[in-house]
This record gives C-alpha cells, structure tokens and sequence, in this order.
C-alpha cells in the first residue's frame, strides 16, 4: 500500500528502466560521429577489395582524415590512393607508421599477416581495426588482445553487429521485449552453385587465400554469423559442429557447416553455406517471459469473463 505520488513515481522509474539500452542499440546514437574539428588520421594496410569499402565509408566520416595507404604491391597502393584522392602510397608498413603517425590503423591484409601488423601499430600507440577473422588461431587471438591497451585499443570488423535491423533486435532484447533469450539461430548462405563467376569458382581459386586458413573458406565466412549469435547470446559453455558436402566447390571438403552453441541459460545454431539457393542470411531470437503467478491469474479471470 503506497500513496499516488509514490506510486507515480515508482511507476515511472519501472517504465523508464525497461526502456533504457545501451549505445550499442541505439540508432540514434550510433549514427553520431566524434568531434568533427579533430579528425583522427587513419591508414590502411591492405589494398584489395575490401579495402574500397572501408574507404568509401571513410569519405562520409567528418571525424577522419584517410592519409596514407599500404600494400606489398606499390602499384596497387598507388593506384588505390590515386582513385580516392589520397596522398600517401606505400609499400613497408613501418616507414608508413613512422611517416604518416596516424591514430588509427585498418588491417585489412589476410589473416594470417594480421598478429604481425596489428603488433606493428599497437606498439606505437596507434589504434586497431582489423577485418574478421581476427587471426588464424585462438593463440594468435589472444596475444593480439594483450597487446591492446587504453591507449592503443584493438577492434575487430564484424560489420553486422550494426546493421540497422541488428541494432533494433538488440534495443528490443536489452528493453526487455522478447523476455529471457532462449535461443538464437544465425544463417549465411551463399549460393556459389548459380555464380560460376565467383572467385572460389573461377579456375585457380583453390590458390585463394582463405584455402589457405586452418578452417579454410568457413574460416573468412562464418565470423559473421558466428558474431552476431554470440553477442545475443554471450560465451558458449559447450560448442560442436557437423558438416554436409553437396559437392558445390570442386576444391572444398565440405560446402556446409553447423556451429552448435549452449551457454547456461540459452542454446543457438550457427549455419554457413555455400551452397544455399537462392542466397540468404537471417538472425531470428527466440525469448521467454515469465509471468508471475498473480498475473497469471488476472489474466485468466479477464479472458473467462471476456
């Protein structure tokens, strides 16, 4: 038994708190850029097709300044930087470093250079994005993360955990909407068997670089389901995997992969493929709420009377 004024307020604190989220789910907030008269000084290492992506959304930021890119081809440095109006082109990294002293540094070469880069930067103060996978084993992973510190910080692309319809789902878990998350379930489906003019189709693509990985192609593709299932669903307790091969890619053991994940309180299923048709990607989350008793109960009365 309270007073209204108690009551108002206590109700009132209730509603504010069921709304309240995180930078991370909202749109708003995330769509704002830092201080637009200090723009941070960024280089890339890396000048392949990824590359042009993170430039393109470099060239919207106020608040960065692109000042040098990097390749082991200088022709490709060059011709990367003539097309984006850049003025620095390099092909060692650490003159680049020394020369151009950015705050920030794209990693963006193949995975297996990235310990060695990343350390290079890191060790200088400057600051790390770096393209999934982060590194070719968890050994790797973890000496990249010491490395890091407040001063020279480390982040890892997973470009999905911010797509607009992410961030919602994200604001309607954390404001308590779909309930206790139960179980996640993320797909990436590519359908390589319909575009004969994809890389890993093409003749020679066996030589590509993600062959090359421990996991090998699954290993470039499944951080981006896998991340997306892991930060509903927070660290697996257990984790198992099955695969299929349907014969897609001539050179690949297998052309689909299952990640099962179980933490303490929910399960999920990761799945990449490369042989779904047509192509597709999802994230669905499945939640719980509980109810009380009591309410329960007003519930029950207000249906059998309605």
């Amino acid at each position: 038994q309270v007073g209204k004024e108690q009551g108002l307020a206590e109700a009132m604190r209730y509603l504010a708190e069921q709304q309240r989220v995180s930078r991370r789910a909202d749109l708003a907030l995330l769509g704002k850029g830092g201080d637009s008269a200090r723009p941070l000084d960024t280089c890339i290492v890396g000048c392949g097709m990824i590359a042009q992506e993170h430039l393109k959304i470099l060239a919207r930021m106020d608040n960065a300044r692109v000042r040098a890119v990097c390749d082991v081809s200088r022709e490709a440095a060059e011709q990367l930087a003539a097309r984006f109006g850049i003025e620095g082109a390099y092909d060692d990294l650490e003159e680049m470093l020394d020369r151009e002293r950015p705050s920030v540094l794209h990693v963006l070469t193949p995975p297996q250079s990235h310990l060695a880069v990343a350390e290079a930067a890191l060790s200088r103060g400057c600051h790390v994005l770096v393209e999934k996978p982060m590194a070719v084993n968890a050994s790797d992973a973890r000496c990249l993360a010491a490395l890091a510190t407040d001063g020279a910080m480390l982040c890892v692309d997973h470009n999905k955990l911010y797509d607009p319809v992410v961030v919602k789902a994200r604001r309607l878990v954390e404001s308590g909407q779909v309930g206790r998350v139960l179980w996640v379930e993320t797909y990436c489906g590519l359908d390589l068997g319909n575009n004969p003019a994809s890389r890993y189709m093409l003749p020679g693509g066996e030589s590509h670089w993600t062959f090359d990985l421990p996991g090998g192609l699954f290993q470039n593709l499944a951080p981006h389901p896998l991340g997306l299932a892991l930060d509903f669903l927070g660290k697996p307790t257990e984790v198992s995997a099955w695969a299929t091969d349907g014969k897609v890619l001539p050179h690949a053991e297998v052309d689909e992969l299952r990640i099962g994940l179980t933490t303490p309180t929910a399960g999920g299923v990761v799945t990449v493929s490369i042989a779904a048709s047509p192509r597709l990607e999802y994230l669905t989350i499945f939640g719980l709420y509980v109810i009380s008793p009591r309410v329960f109960g007003i519930l029950k009365d207000h249906i059998s009377q309605n």
